[in-house]
């Protein structure tokens, strides 16, 4: 099902995927690598589906829906939205409010999950301390520089009750041993319930069957399938504590 919304400066055209059943439905809101929405994202979300029930609604930050195979293509897109954090917090609260208002959708207990770049916008989407119940990164970019520009650092909102789950790969070649230490002392200085697990063997990209570059980009099997239980783990526990 397509969902059209407004996001920021741009129009955007969302997935929503459901369960059989009636509903409403437990919903993550899925913030996709950063090729846009693309079969992989539809492939999780269908995992997710089969395996706990819940919706799952693919956002689109990009706009008009547009998605890409070319990683070059891809690689020219994202930058200016990983530099521009306001705009970025706009499109991703933007998925939100469409979400909120789909009556398929159980609002008192919505998560988001997102991965790579899409990993990032669900950790902006999580400083904006909207009433979501979990966001869970995988291999997400943590820092704030890029082709030499460093993105502006927006503040934290404050009194967040969203439990964090962050999952990235010791091998990463974009985030620095000080990317992440930068990161947790951020969470740990807002006094927010955050969690931070690293994956040996694994690198950029671990969850995607597609990823293939030696140097940095690769599907690691064992790291994929066990984030993907403790993501299911999480939320189970999050979406538990609102019942």
């Amino acid at each position: 099902m397509l969902v059209n919304y407004p996001a920021g400066s741009v129009k955007a055209i969302g997935e929503l995927h459901l369960p059989p059943g009636e509903g409403p439905f437990p919903t993550l809101i899925l913030l996709p690598y950063y090729k846009g929405i693309d079969q992989v994202a539809r492939d999780y979300a269908r995992d997710i589906i089969a395996t706990n029930g819940w919706a799952v609604f693919i956002a689109d930050y990009y706009g008009d829906g547009k998605s890409t195979t070319s990683d070059q293509e891809a690689a020219s897109w994202y930058p200016s939205l990983f530099l521009d954090r306001e705009e970025m917090r706009k499109r991703v609260k933007g998925a939100f409010d469409a979400v909120e208002k789909l009556p398929q959708v159980n609002r008192a207990q919505l998560g988001a999950i997102g991965f790579c770049f899409g990993g990032l916008a669900a950790i902006e989407l999580f400083k904006q301390g909207l009433p979501l119940k979990g966001v869970a990164a995988f291999h997400a970019l943590l820092g704030y520089r890029k082709d030499g520009k460093e993105a502006k650092k927006l503040p934290i909102a404050k009194n967040i009750s969203t439990s964090l789950l962050i999952m990235n790969g010791y091998k990463d070649p974009l985030v620095s041993a000080e990317d992440r230490l930068n990161f947790e002392k951020e969470m740990d200085e807002a006094g927010l319930d955050w969690q931070y697990h690293i994956y040996g063997k694994a690198a950029h990209a671990f969850t995607n069957p597609e990823a293939d570059d030696p140097s940095g980009l690769y599907y690691e099997p064992l790291a994929a399938s066990r984030s993907f239980d403790l993501m299911l783990s999480f939320f189970t526990e999050v979406f538990e504590k609102w019942e």
